[in-house]
């Protein structure tokens, strides 16, 4: 469903946003960050100072198929069940 879709995508940039303190693609122009995409870049995580579990969460949301992304349910779920205060 189309709207579910919207939803999830909006759930994964703002675990980005909220772990990052940043934009996706930030000071970059739209038309370069859709060509990025595209070509199957993602915005990098190893810097992120925040929980291995959630850098985890936040790999699978940029997975290149959709098909292997985690819904926002899923998301919320994972994050539910793991200690995310861990930084291991």
């Amino acid at each position: 469903m189309i709207i579910i879709n919207i939803v999830d995508s909006a759930c994964r940039i703002v675990l980005y946003e909220l772990m990052s303190g940043s934009t996706p693609y930030e000071n970059i122009p739209t038309a370069a960050m859709m060509r990025q995409v595209v070509a199957g870049r993602r915005p990098l995580i190893g810097h992120l100072t925040c929980p291995e579990t959630i850098k985890t969460v936040m790999d699978a949301c940029w997975q290149a198929n959709p098909h292997y992304r985690p819904s926002c349910h899923e998301i919320t779920k994972e994050l539910q069940k793991k200690d995310v205060n861990k930084n291991t």
